[in-house]
């Protein structure tokens, strides 16, 4: 019998999903990928798909294709986003559009589609990337921040419709991750986002990892996780 656990990463191709994947690679795990580029992750466990998983129909055969393969998927990452930095009213249906369906869609048609399966193995781990954006409310981020928040909701209350059944939903609101993608951020701006925190205890795809591995071991009947850097 195959032991293996498996776990689903969206946006792979850099950044703190590839770093996570690598991290769980090298615990044993398969790891699921998908992005809309390349990934150069070179591992016989690693099964990557280049998709936009913003469109849906696409998602949803990527999905059925694993499924097919009677894969019990023990963990979703999602990770996956695009980051809008726009007044409200500059932005316009299409860029609503792409926001909703890849920001928020997306990762409700993923959740929805492995959730009886992990409720019948009564066991299973939702891992969300949210942002320290939703706390900060800078202007210019209302749409971003918003799609972002209505997750956190969601979540909040899906921990207590499935709490009976062993998975858990693990939240991480995010400021700056040390990662490849990082270094794109221009010095201004980290300097601007480390101001405004008194801790900063997520640092890098590492602290991530090892706060995932703490949760999973349950404790009495929580099944909701939160990790955030605190504001000043």
């Amino acid at each position: 019998m195959n032991n293996t656990k498996n776990i689903l990463i969206t946006g792979t191709s850099k950044g703190i999903g590839k770093d996570l994947a690598k991290l769980y690679l090298s615990q044993g795990f398969s790891v699921w990928g998908c992005s809309r580029s390349k990934s150069n992750i070179s591992h016989k466990q690693y099964f990557h798909q280049k998709i936009d998983i913003s469109k849906h129909n696409k998602l949803l055969t990527f999905l059925k294709t694993i499924k097919k393969k009677k894969i019990q998927m023990d963990a979703l990452v999602l990770n996956a986003a695009i980051i809008s930095r726009s007044l409200f009213l500059n932005e316009n249906y299409k860029s609503i559009k792409e926001n909703t369906d890849l920001n928020y869609i997306s990762n409700l048609v993923i959740i929805n589609f492995f959730l009886k399966d992990m409720i019948r193995a009564s066991k299973g781990n939702i891992i969300f990337f949210s942002s320290i954006s939703t706390s900060l409310k800078n202007i210019g981020t209302s749409l971003y921040s918003g799609i972002k928040s209505g997750l956190e909701t969601f979540l909040e209350i899906l921990s207590k419709e499935i709490s009976i059944f062993n998975i858990n939903i693990i939240i991480f609101k995010i400021s700056y991750i040390k990662t490849g993608m990082s270094r794109s951020l221009k010095k201004a701006e980290y300097l601007k986002i480390k101001k405004k925190l008194k801790k900063h205890k997520l640092k890098s795809a590492k602290d991530i990892f090892d706060l995932i591995s703490k949760s999973t071991i349950r404790k009495k009947k929580k099944n909701l996780f939160i990790y955030k850097d605190i504001l000043k």
